[in-house]
């Protein structure tokens, strides 16, 4: 049993480099994000260890991966119901979060300190096979394209980053009702 669990870790170490790696082209900023992401992913296998892989809480899951880019007691706020996560989705639910977390405090709200992110989660009423998440971002500052970027190919590649991680983070359902 520890044999595979190794082996999966070390697939998911290495599918966490192959994601880092395309998505930064300084390996100053690979080195970051990459440490970043295994600290999180460090944390969640901590948690489910701790849990004997079972899983986590929804509450707790926010806490342990959300609560580290708190500046103060107010900036952030989670209200999610008591749904359990299986071992399974906790991992990827996980590090979507720090996903989110990264970029909030990299582009989004938590770039300043009056800036809020509220996050909740409930049971679908109709279907309670689905979690609904919000995750809400207030005071949030737009981000002058000379800061992100050296050339316009490498501004190109942040708005397209920018595209995709909110399509997937934020669904479908703002993706096409944004315009």
């Amino acid at each position: 049993r520890l044999s595979l669990l190794m082996f999966a870790l070390a697939g998911t170490v290495q599918a966490e480099a192959g994601q880092t790696t395309r998505a930064w082209r300084a390996m100053s900023q690979f080195n970051e994000a990459f440490e970043g992401r295994i600290q999180a992913l460090a944390r969640i296998h901590t948690a489910l260890a701790e849990h004997r892989w079972e899983g986590l809480d929804m509450t707790e899951l926010v806490e342990l991966v959300v609560g580290p880019y708190r500046h103060h007691a107010d900036s952030i706020a989670a209200e999610c119901d008591p749904t359990f996560v299986p071992s399974q989705l906790v991992r990827v639910l996980g590090m979507t979060l720090h996903e989110l977390s990264t970029n909030a405090a990299k582009y989004g709200a938590l770039t300043t300190q009056e800036g809020r992110i509220a996050i909740s989660s409930a049971r679908d009423a109709n279907d309670a096979s689905r979690l609904r998440i919000s995750w809400s971002e207030l005071g949030w500052r737009i981000v002058d394209s000379h800061l992100v970027s050296e050339d316009a190919g490498a501004y190109r590649d942040y708005i397209q980053r920018s595209r995709g991680e909110w399509s997937v983070a934020k669904n479908v359902y703002v993706a096409t009702r944004s315009g």
